[in-house]
């Protein structure tokens, strides 16, 4: 269980975007570490009503509705995965990807949700929100191995008429 873990807390600090189940730090075979080395950033935007904007792990933006500030930080959330191999023999690890609901945010009079989380997780390009999905990672011949993933949503804005900023 990750109940006082370093993974639990970086899954804590981006709002509970990935939960992953192992134990606490890579001490020993089959062990892991989720570190988050940047939150999913929707960059500031002027928001005039409604309006949605759209962030893909690989990075590709788009919005409707909504006018982005130009100069502002925005892109994929990104997560570092270590990792000891279950064993010697296999090189290879084990784990659980669930997506989970984020909380919505009220920034400046705007309030925005996020949906439509994804992945760039390798064959899990489907993940959805409350699956749960068995990751093979792939055999490493390191003592502790690691993997980077990156995590895209949508954001959904309501409400005011200001600059407002969201991060994920």
């Amino acid at each position: 269980m990750l109940s006082s873990s370093p993974a639990l807390f970086a899954l804590r600090l981006v709002g509970g975007l990935i939960a992953l189940a192992g134990v606490s730090a890579p001490a020993r075979a089959g062990s892991i570490e989720l570190v988050a080395s940047r939150p999913l950033d929707f960059g500031a935007v002027v928001v005039l009503g409604n309006g949605t904007k759209q962030v893909t792990p690989d990075g590709t933006v788009s919005a409707n509705g909504l006018a982005s500030v130009p100069g502002t930080r925005e892109g994929p959330g990104e997560f570092i995965l270590r990792y000891r191999p279950d064993s010697r023999a296999t090189r290879a690890a084990v784990v659980l990807v669930s997506i989970t609901t984020v909380t919505t945010q009220t920034v400046a009079g705007s309030t925005g949700s996020l949906s439509g989380l994804a992945t760039d997780l390798p064959g899990d390009a489907g993940l959805v929100a409350g699956e749960a999905r068995q990751l093979r990672l792939a055999p490493c011949g390191e003592t502790v191995c690691e993997t980077s993933f990156r995590v895209g949503g949508t954001l959904t804005v309501t409400g005011g008429t200001r600059q407002a900023a969201f991060s994920f």
